[in-house]
């Protein structure tokens, strides 16, 4: 005989009260700034979160106000391979893919090392947010070495490896991420698609969308040698890009804790995950970077 029973628990929960979502990402060098402005919802509702217009975003460096994004439309494209010409050069056709509403602010010159940069966004009935960020320095990096088909990946493929060495500045925390795209041309127009990397270098974790993070817990002040594995590439007609860049803690514990939260995505046996935020009163992430790129031809 088997017997079971069971007990009716009503959790209540309690009203939420949206907050504002700020995403902003700076790389260094940029001449613009952009940032998008949407509003957080329950965990129960069942609408979009729609973006917010009609706010007033402020840029200041050093508490010195440097501007106000004006509001725009930013269009993102895709490029779709078609064939190859009589050369064997890749073809591509290009391809709109989405409109996205944002906030945009021209600079005078680009964002500087070594200032404190502080980002503010007020609208009616919200409570006002803002974020605060520095620039990190650029990198130092040794010798890059290119090596087709020379490893295996996790699942025992053969993979082509880029090697190259980290020259860290010591007395304070670092945070480094690295992505690898192929493709003709440049990435600015498209022509790239990013590529799913692998790492055995130890303290070497896996980020959102292909991308891989680190932290120089482990090498503080050191020079540290890293190894990135990618599936075989004929660069014949091709290159390959390897950004390397120098990022905030705020964008490392973002990157972490966003991979971990779509890990988890609709399991109802895992813990919740919170993915970070250093946006003060409100969701999302203001973040800078600085980026090297290399390419093999």
């Amino acid at each position: 005989m088997v017997m079971a029973c069971e007990q009716v628990v009503e959790i209540d929960i309690p009203d939420h009260e949206s907050q504002l979502v700020l995403s902003s990402f700076y790389e260094a060098g940029d001449s613009s700034i952009t940032a998008y402005l949407t509003k957080s919802i329950g965990i129960l509702d069942d609408e979009d979160s729609d973006d917010v217009w009609g706010a007033t975003i402020n840029l200041y460096e050093n508490d010195m106000f440097i501007g106000q994004f004006k509001e725009r439309a930013d269009t993102t494209y895709r490029f779709d391979l078609l064939g190859f010409d009589h050369n064997g050069h890749p073809v591509f056709q290009e391809e709109f893919t989405n409109i996205f509403p944002c906030y945009h602010l021209n600079l005078s010159t680009p964002l500087e090392q070594g200032k404190t940069y502080k980002i503010t966004a007020e609208v009616s009935d919200y409570v006002g947010i803002s974020a605060i960020q520095q620039l990190p320095a650029i990198l130092n990096i040794g010798t890059v070495t290119y090596l087709p088909v020379s490893g295996f990946s996790l699942n025992g493929y053969l993979m082509d490896v880029l090697q190259f060495t980290l020259e860290d500045v010591g007395g304070k925390d670092d945070y480094y991420e690295f992505k690898v795209y192929s493709g003709n041309g440049s990435i600015s127009n498209a022509n790239f698609y990013p590529r799913y990397i692998e790492s055995y270098t130890l303290g070497i974790e896996q980020g959102k969308f292909g991308m891989l993070l680190l932290n120089d817990d482990l090498f503080d002040g050191n020079t540290y040698d890293i190894e990135l594995l990618i599936r075989p590439e004929d660069t014949t007609y091709s290159e390959i890009h390897i950004e390397i860049s120098s990022i905030s803690r705020d964008k490392y514990l973002f990157a972490k804790s966003l991979e971990a939260y779509y890990n988890v995505e609709e399991n109802p046996f895992a813990e919740p995950v919170i993915v970070h935020t250093n946006i003060e009163n409100g969701q999302g992430i203001f973040s800078m970077e600085n980026k090297t790129e290399i390419i093999i031809e």
